[in-house]
Order: C-alpha cells, then structure tokens, then sequence
C-alpha cells in the first residue's frame, strides 16, 4: 500500500515526520532511546514463587485470628 503512493503523498508525511523529529528534539535535547535490559533472575512466574508449605488455617492462627 505505501510502495504504490506518489511521491507527493510520501514527501508530506516524510515533512510532517521531519516537524515531529525536530519537535520533539527541542522538547527532550539529550534524550537518547536505551532499551531495558531484562534480567532472568527477577522473572518470576507463579510457578517458580517460593512456596508457603503452611496451609491457610495455620497462616490464619499465626496471624492472631
């Protein structure tokens, strides 16, 4: 769909892109994109939660209920 348009169309949007660029670079002067690293040891699933052995009338009891 974008490959077919003419080169008018595609020269206004590449404008419009280019005010957004310059827009945003006196709105943020230093920013620079840096992508978060991921840790694995931080994922944790519900499958891999340390597990609480007690069961729930026992965690009632020790909460004073």
């Amino acid at each position: 769909m974008w490959r077919v348009e003419k080169p008018e169309v595609k020269a206004h949007f590449k404008s419009l892109a280019d005010a957004e660029d310059r827009k945003h670079k006196a709105m943020y002067p230093g920013y620079r994109y840096e992508a978060a690293r991921r840790n694995p040891q931080l994922a944790l699933s519900k499958r891999n939660l340390p597990r609480n052995p007690m069961r729930v009338d026992e965690r009632l009891i020790e909460a004073g209920f």
